[in-house]
């Protein structure tokens, strides 16, 4: 049996989904001691880690022990790797967690693959066939510290289809928040996914395959998605426009046209706690690099208050990390357009931030964003063949004025405190990209979690060497060799 520590890396939950969906596929029994053992408050599993082993115990008839909310250690024995039988869009899979935030996209992580490997059931005179697998998943589908519906839907799953051909429709029934109402029902994202028609993933994009240079890509058009109060919609809508108007790395072309902004999805949400914001920038259709995508985006997490003509204060959640918003209530004598400006204020933060962010993703280049990057690891892993995915070393700097620095001021800081929290602030957001540099060709120690990126991918790569030990990683973790996992393999 392997055993993996839980605080080896990352330490959170992305070491338990990849290393139960890889050993679901390989047969291979894993035991996981100290499970999530590097978070602040406890550690254990969580709802939606639960949810999806007991799902992926079901489907292999494995044998485990300790998968219950709060474990710190568990086993997973799968004895086979079939799909449940009877599927179809009237009888979907089914994954349900006991909590109603509990993240779809995450229970989705540890399943996927599964899904795009398992071998059809059938009965012993039924000829096997690839078909598609409907899957519901009940949970949250805009939570802290998980991607989001629209985050899937605008880049992870575009993405995945054109490299390897993996195709997923989707349709978000209704979303699910972590904020809001205490007894808010759980959001439901319906997924048809479509297995690789060979019986094993092949890279779709062969100029993806090399590091040809690290210049910043050219952006040809920008989505934005807003979801908040409607009084927040248009104010936001134009705070992204005038913000991204203004940064030079996303909005001039080479022929000094404006790219192309574009609102993908604007809609209510529903409630003052729920205000999210994603920015998608893509390069051109039609090149021989494919499309490539970068994502960033905001998510609140308390409520907008307002007194009288209105009070604005909200605190919010970029990249795992929260982000204050916040303007000042009316005083007497003020008109309403002065207390209006509120909304303006605490609407161009969020732009600014998420503009910015997105700028830094941008300024990096290579085949996408951070966060995809540890996402398609587990891919990378089993297909057939040679992927690299790479990105830049430098991000995007941009001075900010004195009365423009936003976070010191909200903390009421400034001087040497506030310059050497900005310091360490700068060294947290690109610790990864300093390990940047690569060997081209020198093959990867596979031992401890390495490569470029962010801890998630360098954790996420060391989990599919364990699980898998024919995988090769190389040139500070830019490159691939896959073990060219089979459709039913054991």
């Amino acid at each position: 049996m392997l055993e993996l520590d839980g605080r080896t890396g990352e330490g959170g939950g992305q070491l338990v989904r990849i290393a139960t969906a890889l050993a679901a596929l390989t047969g291979q029994p894993i035991r996981v001691v100290n499970v999530r053992g590097n978070r602040r408050f406890g550690g254990g599993l969580k709802a939606q880690h639960v949810t999806a082993i007991d799902w992926l115990a079901a489907a292999t008839h494995a044998t485990v022990s300790g998968v219950e909310k709060g474990s710190r250690t568990f086993t997973f024995k799968p004895r086979h790797v079939l799909l449940p039988h009877n599927t179809s869009p009237d009888n979907p899979i089914e994954l349900r967690a006991a909590t109603a935030a509990a993240s779809t996209s995450l229970m989705l992580q540890a399943v996927l693959p599964y899904l795009l490997f398992a071998r059809p059931w059938t009965p012993p005179s039924a000829a096997e066939a690839t078909a598609p697998v409907s899957i519901d998943l009940y949970g949250g589908t805009h939570v802290s510290f998980a991607p989001t519906y629209d985050y899937l839907d605008q880049v992870l799953f575009p993405t995945l289809e054109q490299w390897f051909g993996v195709r997923v429709e989707r349709d978000l029934v209704q979303a699910g928040w972590g904020t809001g109402p205490a007894h808010a029902a759980a959001g439901l994202v319906r997924l048809v996914v479509h297995p690789p028609t060979g019986a094993t993933l092949v890279p779709k994009v062969p100029s993806l395959l090399v590091d040809a240079n690290d210049s910043v890509p050219v952006i040809a058009s920008i989505d934005a998605t807003v979801l908040a109060p409607a009084d927040l919609l248009d104010p936001l809508a134009d705070a992204l426009a005038q913000e991204v108007a203004k940064c030079a790395l996303l909005s001039p072309v080479s022929d000094g046209a404006m790219v192309d902004l574009q609102f993908a999805r604007m809609e209510a949400s529903g409630h003052d706690s729920r205000v999210y914001v994603l920015l998608v920038a893509r390069t051109a259709e039609g090149g021989v690099d494919g499309v490539r995508f970068w994502g960033r985006d905001y998510l609140g997490t308390e409520t907008i208050k307002r007194t009288g003509a209105g009070t604005v204060t909200s605190k919010g959640k970029k990249g795992g990390k929260g982000n204050k918003s916040r303007t000042r209530a009316p005083e007497r004598g003020e008109t309403e357009d002065s207390a209006a400006s509120g909304f303006g204020m605490l609407c161009g933060r969020i732009a600014r931030r998420v503009v910015l962010d997105l700028a830094d993703e941008v300024a990096h280049g290579g085949c996408g964003d951070s966060y995809l990057q540890d996402q398609l690891v587990v891919f990378q892993a089993l297909v057939a063949g040679q992927t690299s995915f790479w990105r830049g070393e430098e991000g995007y700097k941009q001075d900010t004025p004195k009365d423009e620095d936003e976070d010191n001021a909200e903390k009421g800081e400034h001087g040497p405190v506030a310059d050497l929290q900005e310091a360490v602030e700068q060294l947290t957001l690109h610790e990864g990209e300093k390990r940047e540099t690569k060997d081209e060709g020198v093959a990867d120690d596979m031992t401890v979690p390495f490569g470029q990126g962010s801890l998630h991918a360098s954790t996420a790569r060391w989990v599919t060497a364990q699980v898998l030990p024919s995988v090769r990683w190389s040139s500070n973790g830019t490159v691939c060799e896959g073990v060219g996992w089979t459709r039913g393999a054991k």
